[in-house]
């Protein structure tokens, strides 16, 4: 059997001074830790916080420019204005393609209004087509299908975002 010698003479007022200072290092590097990570915790909640209001602003924005381009759109036909309606017309499409390329807000809408908005950039593109290739065509002929379900996609995707957003009808708050 293996003797082992236990030595009693041990206290803690034997310890050297380099010790203690390493004690208390160690003490103060556990309370830094713990600072640290409360620190980490709070810096991750106001990213997502900040990324929350980014994406809110950016849907607010996104409501508001479709809003104009279903008014732009109005007063082409109004007017018969081939070139303000085929601006309009690709100006929605931008919107639209801006707004399914933002996972946050993209993952809000439903199957059903992703398929709305792609039906309203499909007819949008046809409507371009006509008023570029027949200048002399009614503006309100060349868009009715287009500036029908553009009106109808504009309050889907206000009713939607504005859950998103906070906001009642997608306006400021």
């Amino acid at each position: 059997m293996l003797d082992v010698a236990l030595d009693l003479s041990w206290s803690v007022f034997s310890i050297s001074w380099v010790d203690w200072i390493g004690v208390f290092a160690l003490g103060l590097a556990l309370f830094g830790a713990i600072k640290a990570r409360k620190q980490v915790s709070e810096v991750t909640l106001a990213i997502e916080k900040t990324e929350r209001r980014m994406n809110a602003f950016t849907a607010r924005s996104l409501i508001e420019a479709m809003r104009r381009g279903q008014h732009s759109l109005m007063i082409a036909v109004d007017q018969n204005s081939h070139s303000l309606a085929y601006m309009t017309l690709d100006e929605w499409r931008w919107t639209v393609n801006q707004l399914s390329t933002l996972p946050k807000l993209a993952d809000l809408l439903t199957p059903e209004l992703k398929e709305a908005l792609g039906r309203s950039v499909a007819l949008a593109t046809v409507a371009m087509r006509q008023l570029s290739n027949k200048p002399g065509n009614d503006v309100r002929t060349s868009v009715k299908r287009a500036k029908a379900e553009v009106e109808m996609a504009v309050g889907e995707v206000t009713k939607t975002l504005s859950l998103f957003t906070g906001t009642t009808e997608g306006g400021v708050s």
